[in-house]
């Protein structure tokens, strides 16, 4: 489901599958099927999202005295 509070939408939107092959990342909602449109334009606001969240994440990482890392998934031997 796709949340923008600011446009009035709260309603599933389909979207494309993405694999970076390049740095493996999987995008699973973050590039929404728009009908005579490219999905490829939705990429500018999803690396400026992708940029903040990395930044804050680095900012965190080096401004806190102590950093508890989860892993969700995966296999005991893993």
């Amino acid at each position: 489901v796709f949340v923008f509070p600011d446009k009035g939408l709260h309603k599933p939107i389909k979207s494309y599958l993405v694999l970076d092959t390049v740095y493996n990342i999987f995008s699973a909602h973050d590039f929404p099927i728009i009908p005579n449109q490219h999905w490829f334009l939705a990429y500018p606001p999803f690396k400026k999202t992708l940029n903040y969240r990395i930044d804050r994440f680095l900012d965190k990482v080096k401004n806190s005295s102590s950093i508890l890392f989860v892993r969700w998934v995966a296999s005991y031997q893993e």
